[in-house]
């Protein structure tokens, strides 16, 4: 089944309200020929991470709920063994620093390249570096994050 399928069956399985829409990025991995199906809809790209290149992933969709009728656009890409993803909201960047400036995306995907590959708890180092650049205590949207690696 084409992402296109699946996101417009996702679209069609309950129908949004009025004004509403979401933003989505999803990936299908295919261990055997090592290939990731992805695409975005007006969420921020993914990252990924291999020993030879830093690669965001993002395909030029709209979000979902905007419009109606929607063709979406996929794309491929071979996964390198030891390759890590990155998949966070927007509220993992849209933040004000402590110098009470709009951070951006490249600055958080500069700390997430810079920052040591942890076996366990990048989520948690990652989060924290976040904090330590915010002016305030809490997150003013939400911080979602997903790493996943491949073996």
């Amino acid at each position: 089944m084409s992402l296109y399928t699946l996101l417009t069956k996702a679209t069609l399985r309950r129908p949004l309200e009025p004004k509403m829409y979401f933003t989505l990025w999803y990936g299908i991995f295919d261990s055997s020929d090592r290939k990731l199906l992805y695409a975005s809809a007006g969420h921020p790209s993914a990252l990924l991470l291999s020993e030879k290149s830093n690669q965001r992933l993002r395909t030029p969709n709209m979000a979902i709920g905007l419009m109606e009728d929607l063709s979406f656009e996929d794309a491929e890409i071979t996964v390198e063994p030891s390759s890590r993803l990155y998949v966070y909201s927007d509220g993992a960047f849209e933040v004000v620093t402590t110098a009470g400036e709009e951070w951006s995306m490249d600055e958080f995907l500069d700390l997430v390249v810079a920052g040591p590959a942890l076996e366990s708890g990048e989520p948690e180092r990652i989060e924290q570096a976040v904090r330590n650049v915010m002016r305030e205590d809490v997150f003013e949207d939400d911080f979602s994050l997903l790493v996943a690696r491949f073996t």
